[in-house]
């Protein structure tokens, strides 16, 4: 009985290589806890979140819609995670991108980056699923503690 155990943990194992599952899968209530247990209050979950309704976010109730002090975003893969941090979560590509944004859309007024918007102020991670992003606007030393707190959780649960 052991030898056929060891045999299909290891075949589960290669499958998981092979499909490139890239490691731990943190859940959306260890996210919040994490989040929580780093100083974090407030926060709501919207489930589903995404297009294709894989994707939890993880948000404080109150300040503005978009330009939240802090964001978690999980996803049902590190392989999606990764390709969502590529493509506009990575701090270089998201200062790109607003850096550039264009001032003149009316209806894009909820979107434009705040006054003041900085480079500096911008941390973002990619922790197997999940994508931990903060907008500091005011260079808050006790967000980014909290921030950095909440990665350094959610990493030590990352294998």
């Amino acid at each position: 009985m052991r030898r056929t155990c060891v045999s299909v943990g290891a075949a589960l194992a290669s499958l998981c290589v092979l499909a490139g599952c890239g490691g731990t899968n943190l859940s959306t209530h260890f996210a919040l806890a994490s989040m929580e247990k780093a100083g974090f209050h407030g926060l709501v979950v919207q489930q589903d979140a995404g297009e294709d309704e894989d994707i939890d976010v993880i948000t404080p109730s109150s300040g503005p819609w978009f330009w939240k002090p802090v964001k978690l975003v999980r996803y049902v893969s590190s392989a999606k995670a990764k390709e969502a941090y590529k493509n506009g979560y990575s701090r270089k590509r998201f200062v790109a991108y607003w850096s550039s944004h264009p001032k003149t859309c009316p209806e894009c007024a909820p979107l434009r980056p705040p006054r003041g918007f900085e480079a500096r102020k911008v941390l973002s991670f990619r922790i197997c699923n999940v994508i931990l992003f903060s907008y500091n606007a005011r260079l808050d030393r006790r967000l980014t503690a909290k921030v950095n707190r909440a990665a350094a959780l959610l990493r030590n649960e990352c294998h």
